[in-house]
């Protein structure tokens, strides 16, 4: 994380080629200009399209990442963004793929359809265990 990095100026200085005060001078100036820059293009016809989002959840809002446009590079901020989006979205996808490793949603489930649900669950609750060290019981 960023303040964890601040306390290492030479690592701080080799991820971004700024001092940490240089990096902050340059945040403070260009952080309103970002955020303008991020309402207009989130106006635009092809960032309001439903990113695959369940029609059954709308109140979820989808992230997605900035990718560079015509003309146009990825600026540092956006990049950083990019980055911190990822960095979330790795153990869910690391989750997934745990699952899939399990084979209840790698392909086509061969069992029968009324078992899937208490397989997936079976194993889910496994995984979260291991990976929480806690077990419960909902429903």
């Amino acid at each position: 994380t960023l303040s964890k990095l601040r306390r290492k100026p030479r690592h701080f200085r080799a991820f971004t080629g700024l001092a940490p005060f240089e990096f902050d001078a340059l945040l403070a100036e260009l952080t309103p200009v970002y955020k303008a820059a991020l309402t207009q293009r989130s106006q635009t016809p092809d960032r309001l399209r439903d990113a695959g989002a369940d029609t059954a959840y709308p109140e979820v809002a989808v992230q997605q990442p900035i990718k560079k446009q015509r003309n146009r590079e990825v600026t540092i901020l956006e990049r950083a963004y990019n980055h911190s989006l990822s960095v979330k979205r790795i153990a869910v996808e690391h989750h997934f793929a745990r699952l899939k490793k399990w084979g209840c949603m790698a392909g086509v489930w061969r069992g029968k359809f009324a078992d899937h649900e208490g397989v997936f669950c079976v194993i889910a609750g496994l995984l979260n265990f291991r990976h929480t060290g806690k077990f419960e019981l909902i429903g």
